[in-house]
């Protein structure tokens, strides 16, 4: 397989990865938890860098699973033989149009992977995820443990 059709097959599988249920944050829903981060921060995007394990705005809770899923890109680089070095970016931004407060409402998060490589070539993948205010009243939380 070509080397861009492996770097878009692993920031695929990131992405999805990202937006599953199973990726929490401290016992819940990352997307939920990036959704309320925008909220009290008062703001339409959130960008978490992958190569320098990085969130804006900056929040402290994150660092575990950035820097969980920053490995996971390095370890997939490895197996389909790309180094590691060739990708000078790569970057999950998360946005939306209207910060909705309600916790009942649903808003939609616009969800996308780039990656620019070293010949400053540009690799997206996006996605939409409808989702919530986080609520620990309402929201089961994982009893998943981590290390940090």
């Amino acid at each position: 397989m070509s080397r861009k059709l492996n770097i878009k097959n692993i920031l695929n599988g990131i992405l999805n990865s990202f937006i599953s249920r199973n990726n929490d944050v401290n016992g819940y829903w990352g997307i939920g938890k990036i959704y309320t981060l925008m909220i009290n921060k008062k703001v339409n995007e959130v960008e978490i860098d992958l190569i320098n394990k990085n969130i804006s705005p900056k929040e402290e809770e994150f660092y575990y699973r950035i820097s969980c899923y920053s490995q996971i890109l390095f370890d997939k680089l490895k197996g389909k033989d790309v180094d590691g070095n060739f990708l000078k970016s790569v970057k999950i931004i998360a946005s939306c149009n209207n910060l909705n407060v309600d916790k009942r409402l649903l808003n939609t998060i616009y969800l996308k992977i780039i990656a620019i490589d070293v010949n400053n070539k540009e690799y997206a993948i996006q996605n939409v995820v409808s989702c919530r205010k986080y609520d620990p009243k309402s929201e089961l939380k994982s009893t998943r443990t981590y290390e940090n």
